[in-house]
């Protein structure tokens, strides 16, 4: 008895199935011409051209730049942003360490900036803007905390780290990239008849947990925003939270990320942002090698099954195919906290006096191709400035000279 499998890099294909003899075969559809009837091709099409884009045009640059800036050699940071990402002086002066982390902030956003979606960086960008405005004490003695606690650059290193290990293995879940171009939705596609057969659960387990444990190592930023926005104390977590602690120094303490994961509530504006991309069961399931095969059952395709390492009669149930794009989903989430990050750190400059040079306007997108900034990212003039300076924008970086 044998199996006929449909394969494709870039696709989601049919489930194998059995044959027992050449008759038994059947003529379904080509990958490319499922995913024409079934997604919104165009939309894909752009955006894996926009993911391969960065991978072959940028992602070396994007590396040598994070790799001076932590270096220290900004002599040399300079001449590879004017030269090779073609950010000019007129736009992105280096006067001040304000200047640099600005520019270093837009180097590492440009593999999020989706020309239809940028809803979730925009969201990001909204939040942390209100929550200065209305509470900047709380932001400032928060961004002091975080800075006392010496984790911050480590955050950095690592999201940079993890980011290039994404795309150098986009090949391995580069079918759940499609996923939200399915016109019937991503859970249905879940349910349906499909599978990822260029790729296995062994090959990107590790990328999971590593996503996963850099997110809840970063949850205390987000926790800590919402103790600024919703109760005016960065330090005070909410009551009847689970977890038997009263104050953000405490949550920094944990170590089990699964209590952390379970602290964190949709509820909450900052923590939403985050709150359904992680699973613990999952986590500790493949940290304890407590995971079974991949089958073909029940009309669901590759099955991982996750068992509960205190109780065996409890387990999880995912697909690859779902496992595959929650990473990308977390993936994703690393602009989050980037750019939470990158203002937390501005708001310590500013403290110290520190500020960005005045600008005429401030640029987000990136030509691919030609690798020049395109596109002028919209900020209203009453607005506070994004750099972090307590002015509005109109009377800051958006000045008109």
């Amino acid at each position: 008895m044998d199996y006929v499998v449909y394969s494709s890099s870039e696709l989601l294909t049919v489930m194998p199935y059995r044959v027992e003899n050449p008759t038994d075969i059947v003529a379904f559809p080509t990958p490319f011409i499922l995913a024409t009837q079934l997604m919104d091709y165009l939309k894909f099409r752009q955006e894996f051209t926009r993911v391969f884009g960065y991978r072959e045009n940028m992602l070396s640059e994007v590396e040598t730049v994070n790799e001076l800036f932590y270096a220290d050699n900004i002599e040399m940071l300079e001449k590879v942003v004017r030269n090779k990402l073609n950010f000019t002086e007129f736009y992105f002066p280096m006067k001040t360490k304000a200047d640099i982390l600005r520019v270093m902030a837009h180097v590492n956003q440009m593999q999020f900036m989706r020309d239809d979606e940028k809803n979730l960086l925009d969201k990001t960008i909204t939040l942390f803007g209100n929550v200065l405005q209305k509470e900047r004490n709380e932001i400032e003695k928060l961004a002091i905390f975080l800075k006392q606690k010496g984790r911050l650059i480590t955050w950095k290193k690592k999201m940079v780290s993890l980011s290039s290990q994404i795309y150098r293995k986009l090949e391995y879940i580069l079918p759940a990239v499609g996923i939200d171009y399915y016109k019937s939705g991503p859970q249905k596609v879940f349910q349906g008849d499909y599978v990822i057969t260029t790729t296995s659960f062994e090959d990107i387990k590790q990328i999971y947990v590593d996503l996963y444990e850099i997110i809840c190592d970063m949850a205390i930023i987000i926790v800590g925003l919402d103790n600024a926005y919703t109760r005016k104390d960065f330090n005070k977590l909410r009551d009847n939270n689970g977890i038997d602690m009263d104050s953000l120094e405490k949550f920094s303490t944990i170590t089990k990320k699964g209590k952390i994961v379970r602290y964190i509530s949709s509820e909450e504006e900052f923590e939403r942002l985050v709150c359904n991309l992680l699973s613990p069961d999952v986590r500790n399931a493949i940290g304890h090698y407590s995971y079974e095969g991949e089958e073909v059952a029940n009309g669901r395709g590759q099955i991982i099954r996750f068992v509960d390492i205190k109780d065996k009669n409890k387990f999880t149930e995912k697909t690859l195919i779902e496992i595959c794009y929650d990473i990308w989903q977390m993936y994703k989430c690393l602009a989050v906290f980037y750019e939470l990050i990158y203002r937390i750190e501005m708001v310590n400059l500013n403290r110290e006096g520190i500020q960005t040079t005045s600008l005429r306007r401030l640029d987000t997108g990136v030509n691919l191709k030609s690798k020049t900034i395109v596109k002028p990212m919209k900020i209203y003039p009453n607005e506070l400035c994004p750099c972090g300076s307590r002015k509005k924008y109109k009377k800051c970086c958006g000045k008109k000279f």
